[in-house]
């Protein structure tokens, strides 16, 4: 018979079909008697808390008095927030074996969780007439008192070695020349002080160890970030609100936790997987972590579309922030800091948990960072589109109940309603209109400085502020340049909505020297030394170019000889012929969108356009307006 030791020296958590063979063993052995709590303690050390869980409660039934076994469903059932549940555990404890300090200090934990700090008081009393140390008591009846250094306590397995925490540097590292470290006071203050010095892997472990708990500033002295992070919390108005009372207790650790798991799943429908965390105190963490680094700015916009994203779907009594909070750094600033995972909230004594997609804690928290995913610079630009095409909703209070034996869990979470389908909107400005409109393509073409920001939108999708500013005040004072800009700046994936342009611009259009002064990276790449003759009265700018725009005349061939009239025909002829080709395709492309349509048809401003039938041939007709109010 294999032993759970036999298994643990060949389990390779590397390997895909490993958890899968360690469940088909223990399914065969369900009916046998012996060893469960073994079995159970392996899986609980390669952090397959379900498989643990079940093998705890076979040593139960084979062992109905095991109070290893019965303490651990305690913990399991604490940790899916089923309070009732692992409180009337701990009191089966207490009642039929000798006392414990760990089961009193875990019953008294959960009593102050709960706001029931009389009963914990009592439990502490009791505990000290029986001779239990009641020192080790006293810290856990102090929710605000400075942790302790224990964190053995915690979460046994949690020994980084020298690789794990040179990969926990590399993920969470932020500013470089400086970190925070958390501290808490007996009057229950707490906050963070600077240390002006590196995080390194040694500041790393001695965090993991539960030394010192740090936190760190995203934004490093490049202006950019390695990770952004969305941070759940509960308010304090609604702390306050629940203080003492046990059911509003409930409510708000079953909403934060049922909460976060929301969150979670819509991420994992973009296929983005975010790594999850406990705070340790009151709320929750989502990070993500990137391929390549991001522009603070980049990741500040990402984060507004985000937060208005996600906010209506939160309950009543919580918060979600974004970090890093500031887009770029002023002066000696560092910007808003956030505490980092698996060390001990100094407020609370409690580990900052890495959690699983159903919301467990992950037992083997270095093994799954070893998996972590992240993202790159497609997968920032497709978030991007997708965030910008959601429709600007109001948030919606959510109201979040709970039963004494259940958790709401993310599907009772009512969502937003998707909009229905719209009409196919005709576009107001396309690629082609920067060849078609005489006055946007002559100054493109003349300008190589715009062309060149052209192109860079073209390419990149991404255009610097001060490269905006230029568009905008160049083109933005024609009758067709916000159209013209705002294709642009939408091909811009970091261009939020609320930065396009509106009307036509007044005043007098930027000069080429405060261009040159805007975007130097860019001037001093091409020609930019344009000589403007007709008006050298007038400051330079692209503006001026217009005025060599020839003005278009109807073309006059009276005074042409035969062979050029003749090679003009031909010329035309096969100019005509592409366009028929051309406005052939358009038109079997327009008639495969207009004929899911209600009555195959689409109002315009100007009339309808609609798909009939004649003689068995699908054909396109626009019916123009006056004729349409003419009809009776």
């Amino acid at each position: 018979m294999q032993s759970p030791n036999d298994f643990k020296t060949r389990f390779n958590l590397k390997d895909p079909n490993a958890s899968a063979d360690l469940q088909a063993l223990l399914e065969s052995r369900i009916q046998e008697k012996g060893q469960h709590l073994d079995w159970a303690l392996l899986c609980e050390s390669l952090g397959l808390a379900s498989l643990a869980a079940r093998e705890f409660q076979l040593e139960c039934r084979d062992n109905p008095q095991s109070p290893h076994a019965k303490y651990k469903i305690a913990l399991l059932h604490r940790e899916k927030g089923e309070v009732d549940k692992a409180l009337s555990m701990l009191e089966q404890l207490l009642e039929n074996h000798p006392w414990k300090v760990e089961w009193v200090k875990t019953a008294v934990e959960i009593f102050l969780d709960e706001g029931s700090n009389n009963r914990a008081t009592e439990l502490i009393e009791k505990a000290q007439s029986i001779g239990l140390p009641i020192s080790e008591l006293k810290k856990s009846a102090s929710p605000d008192s400075p942790a302790q250094d224990s964190p053995d306590e915690v979460l046994p397995d949690l020994s980084p070695a020298d690789s794990d925490c040179a990969r926990f540097h590399s993920l969470f590292s932020g500013r470089e020349n400086i970190h925070a470290r958390q501290w808490a006071a007996k009057d229950g203050e707490a906050g963070y002080s600077p240390i002006e010095e590196p995080l390194t892997p040694a500041v790393i472990r001695n965090h993991l160890l539960g030394s010192v708990t740090v936190g760190v500033y995203p934004i490093r002295m490049d202006g950019t970030c390695t990770f952004f992070a969305l941070d759940l919390d509960i308010t304090k108005a609604a702390i306050e609100k629940a203080s003492g009372k046990v059911d509003a207790s409930k409510v708000l650790r079953a909403a934060i936790r049922s909460t976060v798991l929301l969150l979670a799943e819509k991420f994992f429908a973009l296929g983005i997987t975010p790594l999850l965390e406990d705070s340790g105190y009151k709320g929750r963490h989502l990070w993500f972590f990137l391929e390549q680094p991001e522009t603070a700015e980049t990741l500040h916009k990402l984060g507004q579309l985000l937060l208005s994203w996600l906010l209506p779907l939160l309950p009543d009594g919580l918060n979600l922030e974004f970090f890093p909070k500031q887009g770029s750094l002023k002066g000696k600033g560092l910007g808003n800091l956030i505490k980092l995972p698996l060390g001990i909230h100094r407020r609370t004594g409690r580990r900052a948990f890495l959690l699983n997609a159903s919301g467990d804690v992950l037992q083997n928290p270095f093994g799954f960072l070893r998996t972590v995913r992240k993202l790159d610079r497609p997968a920032i630009i497709q978030l991007f589109d997708f965030l910008k095409s959601i429709p600007v909703v109001s948030p919606v209070p959510i109201s979040v109940s709970v039963s004494s034996t259940s958790l709401v869990t993310s599907d009772q979470l009512p969502l937003t309603a998707s909009p229905a389908p719209s009409m196919p909107i005709i576009p107001d400005w396309t690629e082609n209109d920067f060849v078609l409109e005489p006055r946007i393509s002559h100054l493109f073409a003349r300008c190589p400085v715009l062309q060149s920001l052209k192109d860079k939108a073209d390419s990149q999708r991404s255009l610097t502020y001060e490269e905006q500013l230029v568009l905008i005040h160049t083109l933005g004072h024609l009758d067709a340049g916000p159209l013209a800009v705002n294709f642009l700046l939408k091909k811009c994936f970091d261009v939020l909505p609320n930065k396009l342009m509106g009307d036509k611009l007044k005043g007098s259009p930027t000069a080429c020297a405060n261009i040159r002064k805007r975007i130097p990276h860019i001037t001093r790449t091409v020609q930019c030394n344009c000589n403007f003759e007709l008006t050298p009265d007038t400051y330079p700018t692209p503006a001026l170019h217009l005025l060599s725009l020839p003005v278009i005349q109807d073309p006059s061939f009276a005074d042409s000889d035969l062979p050029a009239l003749t090679s003009r025909y031909f010329d035309s002829l096969a100019n005509l012929e592409k366009l028929n080709h051309e406005l052939s395709l358009l038109t079997n492309a327009l008639i495969q969108k207009l004929l899911p349509l209600p009555l195959a048809k689409l109002q315009l401003p100007n009339g309808t356009i609609s798909v009939l039938t004649n003689n068995g041939v699908l054909q396109l007709v626009f019916t123009p307006k006056n004729i349409i109010d003419s009809t009776p």
